[in-house]
């Protein structure tokens, strides 16, 4: 109670009233740590509800405060998972939403790939099947971050079982999020999740979206595609995959090229390239480059 008394008695700016609070939870960790535990729940409650002078722009703040708790005190991270687990079952899917958040930074930045498998993954996939659609779709950002701190091949196999589930019961903004996430996590997952997982996946997503009836839809999901195989490093890909997988989807993307904008038929016929390339053939005279950049070579970093 005299946190709180303190904190709102604190001027209603944001980075004041943030630093109040990460210094007076710091302190009250180590003397009541209940009393801290309770407070963190609750401010991420307000931050969620953006009530009694906090917003979501301020969940930052926060997340370095228990951060800090959990590099000065290394019993602090499973409790503090605890507190977070607290907020799985709220009413508010915005509350449920943040604490997803919070999951992600926690896996980040402090927690073991053991404690990760244990304490959080069990939690994301409660939340992965929410009536939400928005706490879904951060489900599937927190499963793609958690894909990137292991190489623990059962726990990746959650995580694409749980992303399956997502997908198949998902609408185009769900699938439009999954494709924003591979396309971020593609350069740092491993071969076998980015070969056997997703580099398939964006195959079915190229079928299921480059003949949109919409022109405007079919010209965000086919745009937002193309972006996520500049993300593929080609030539780590096996010649095979290229073949059977991302070879068919770049001709179906091809049957698109009246409809983008000129930077995007460029990374197309870029790619278009790329791949014949690797397969062997001899490629089309399409330009690597236009008028906004030098030619470049033939690899994803490069693409860049």
């Amino acid at each position: 109670p005299e946190l709180d008394e303190i904190i709102s008695a604190v001027p209603s700016h944001a980075r004041a009233r943030a630093n109040v609070f990460v210094a007076g939870v710091c302190v009250l960790w180590f003397h009541q740590p209940n009393l801290a535990e309770a407070a963190i729940k609750t401010t991420i409650v307000y931050i969620a509800e953006e009530e009694r002078g906090w917003s979501l722009t301020q969940h930052a703040a926060l997340s370095h405060a228990l951060i800090l708790l959990c590099r000065l005190d290394a019993a602090a991270a499973p409790r503090l998972v605890a507190v977070v687990q607290d907020l799985v079952a709220h009413p508010n899917n915005r509350v449920r939403s943040l604490a997803v958040k919070f999951f992600t930074v926690l896996s980040r930045e402090v927690l073991t790939p053991l404690q990760v498998g244990e304490l959080v993954i069990p939690a994301l996939v409660s939340l992965s099947v929410d009536l939400h659609r928005g706490v879904k779709m951060a489900t599937v950002s927190a499963f793609g971050t958690l894909s990137c701190l292991t190489t623990n091949e059962a726990t990746l196999s959650v995580i694409q079982q749980h992303l399956n589930a997502i997908i198949l019961a998902g609408t185009r903004k769900t699938h439009a999020e999954v494709i924003r996430v591979f396309t971020k996590i593609l350069p740092t997952v491993t071969t076998s999740f980015r070969d056997e997982y997703i580099i398939p996946h964006l195959l079915k997503f190229t079928q299921l979206y480059y003949d949109l009836k919409t022109p405007s839809k079919r010209k965000s999901f086919v745009e937002a595609l193309i972006q996520c195989y500049r993300a593929v490093s080609f030539d780590l890909v096996p010649v095979s995959r290229v073949e059977t997988v991302i070879a068919p989807a770049i001709t179906l993307l091809l049957e698109t090229e009246s409809i983008l904008t000129p930077r995007a038929l460029q990374h197309l016929h870029s790619l278009q390239a790329e791949v014949a390339q690797l397969m062997g053939a001899t490629p089309p005279d399409s330009p690597r480059s236009g008028d906004e950049a030098p030619a470049q070579d033939e690899t994803s970093s490069q693409r860049s």
